[in-house]
């Protein structure tokens, strides 16, 4: 009963905000929306749209509501979501690299996760085309690394060479570190067979 009670004041609260959000926000305030709350923002667009009419400032708010929530999706490995939050983002802004990027990436670790050795070539093609849309990050270079390896860890100089794209270019210190140490395991492996076969 205190749960039924809790929920329908919650579920009020959430409408009201929304409301007052849709009477006094402009289409430009929308934009600190889609970041912050991009569910919220998703869920009252036809209104705002049928209100503001397709506004750049709105359009551009929804476009990037869908970014928002296709990079939580993510980070919670559901890459299919992530993958169609993505893809509407581009049909409204259909030039914008860094959601062309983003989708590369989500692309390229569906393929990956399935394992099958087919997928892990067409994952690396993706991984390959997301480095032309976002040149500076390694992140790309790296997942390249990691298929290569699952495709067959004998192949070390396309391994330790993706590794390597890696870390010459743009990566959190948190990154920089695991692929430090993956790469490091890459090339000891590659001395122990080189050593087995002497």
């Amino acid at each position: 009963m205190l749960k039924s009670k809790y929920t329908r004041i919650t579920n009020f609260l959430c409408g009201l905000i929304l409301a007052i959000n849709f009477f006094c926000y402009s289409p430009s305030k929308y934009r600190m929306l889609s970041t912050e709350d991009p569910n919220g923002l998703l869920m009252i667009k036809d209104s705002l749209i049928q209100k503001y009419g397709k506004k750049e400032s709105l359009i551009i708010s929804i476009a990037n509501a869908h970014n928002s929530l296709g990079i939580l999706s993510m980070g919670k490995k559901n890459y299919e979501v992530a993958i169609n939050h993505f893809s509407e983002s581009i049909s409204i802004l259909p030039n914008d690299s860094i959601v062309e990027y983003n989708k590369l990436m989500a692309e390229g670790h569906l393929l990956f996760e399935s394992g099958n050795k087919n997928n892990l070539w067409d994952a690396i093609e993706k991984y390959s085309q997301a480095t032309q849309k976002h040149r500076v990050t390694g992140e790309p270079y790296y997942h390249m690394g990691l298929a290569y390896k699952k495709l067959g860890d004998k192949d070390f100089d396309l391994i330790i060479e993706s590794f390597n794209n890696a870390l010459t270019r743009t990566l959190s210190s948190q990154q920089r570190a695991i692929i430090e140490i993956e790469k490091k395991q890459v090339s000891n492996r590659e001395k122990k067979l080189k050593n087995f076969w002497k």
